[in-house]
């Protein structure tokens, strides 16, 4: 487990406390996040869709890609292999929150449907969010059949032949969505390319992804 893994955070670590849990951490259900974090855990079934939800209290929300709280003493969880996770605090309205975003998630809208709804609920401004990104593919590692006819719509100065750099995509969606870019703070890893520390679909770890195991990327308000 790496605590505080994002430099953005630190200097709010009175205020919000940041996880990231690895394969060694043996983290299967969100049971195990409950274990480890000591309190109860909101997150959501992740579907690879654009929904975000505000949680008030555990459970698993379903449909829900996001939540997001403004409730302290409750972890916000986002579960992932190869995707992409991010932790999001807002210093100024006391916000926190979870976003699990695949490339269909890309596609869907999941990043600026996060942002819409954290100002919907609670009047954020988007330029003082500050976002963690986990460990995910990198664009050697996302490979595609087809990137132009599979991720209709993105930019075509993403694709490198049949290779993608999702992280780019994601980074310049959150940026288009208003958040700042000196706010965005990336994990180098890349699970595939480091299988001995993180679960990979893509690196091997199948029958492990379908027995529950995953990355974990957790956030709570203190």
């Amino acid at each position: 487990m790496i605590e505080q893994p994002f430099a953005l955070f630190r200097p709010f670590q009175d205020r919000v406390r940041v996880r990231l849990y690895d394969r060694g951490d043996g983290v299967m259900h969100t049971a195990d996040v409950a274990r480890l974090e000591g309190q109860s855990v909101a997150d959501g079934e992740q579907t690879h869709g654009p929904l975000t939800e505000r949680v008030l209290g555990p459970g698993t929300i379903a449909g829900a890609d996001g939540v997001a709280t403004d409730v302290h003493g409750l972890t916000l969880s986002s579960r992932n292999a190869d995707c992409q996770s991010f932790a999001v605090f807002d210093p100024v309205r006391g916000i926190g929150g979870v976003l699990h975003t695949g490339w269909k998630g890309l596609l869907n809208g999941a990043i600026p449907a996060f942002v819409h709804l954290l100002h919907h609920e609670w009047g954020n401004d988007p330029r003082n969010l500050m976002v963690g990104a986990g460990p995910s593919l990198c664009t050697t590692c996302a490979e595609f059949t087809d990137p132009v006819t599979e991720l209709v719509g993105i930019d075509h100065r993403f694709f490198y032949g049949r290779l993608v750099n999702l992280r780019a995509i994601a980074d310049d969606q959150w940026e288009s969505a208003g958040v700042m870019p000196g706010c965005i703070e990336r994990h180098p890893d890349c699970p595939k390319c480091d299988v001995d520390r993180w679960w990979s679909l893509r690196g091997g770890d199948k029958e492990a992804m379908a027995a529950g195991a995953r990355n974990i990327l957790t956030i709570s308000l203190i």
